[in-house]
């Protein structure tokens, strides 16, 4: 993570980054937030007992998690973030385990260097591989 980054996690007095649908293929980039002290919360059809032991190193790292619909992947979206209120999200979805974190680090540079309420990763990359930084009060449009 680069400095700036570390910089803008350190500033805050809520910092969350919000992992909706995020699993084990965002293993890396789950314990690279949570390491640097980013409040990490993962929107999962499946609670961390039932993700085993990738469930239990969330746990070790202080990882939230939301257990929502399994069919309404937008009203557990809205569910998890009632239940873990922030300012902005982090959204990597679990069909997109190839996010860069470098990619990520620059999108949410982006999108706080220039005031936006949404910013996507997947720009100069193939669709698929980014993730995406909004503000809550778009979530709540």
């Amino acid at each position: 993570m680069n400095q700036k980054l570390e910089s803008f996690y350190a500033s805050l007095p809520v910092r969350k980054v919000f992992f909706l649908g995020a699993g084990i293929s965002h293993k890396a980039l789950i314990e690279k937030f949570a390491a640097k002290g980013a409040d990490v919360t993962l929107c999962d059809r499946k609670s961390l007992e039932e993700l085993g032991e990738f469930g239990k190193k969330c746990k070790e790292w202080g990882v939230s998690t939301y257990r929502g619909s399994d069919s309404d992947v937008l009203s557990r979206y809205w569910g998890a973030a009632q239940a873990y209120p922030a300012d902005t999200y982090v959204r990597l979805t679990s069909d997109c385990p190839l996010i860069d974190p470098d990619q990520l680090d620059e999108a949410i540079d982006y999108f706080f260097a220039n005031g936006y309420r949404y910013v996507h990763s997947d720009g100069r990359l193939p669709g698929g591989i980014g993730g995406e930084v909004f503000t809550a009060e778009l979530m709540k449009e």
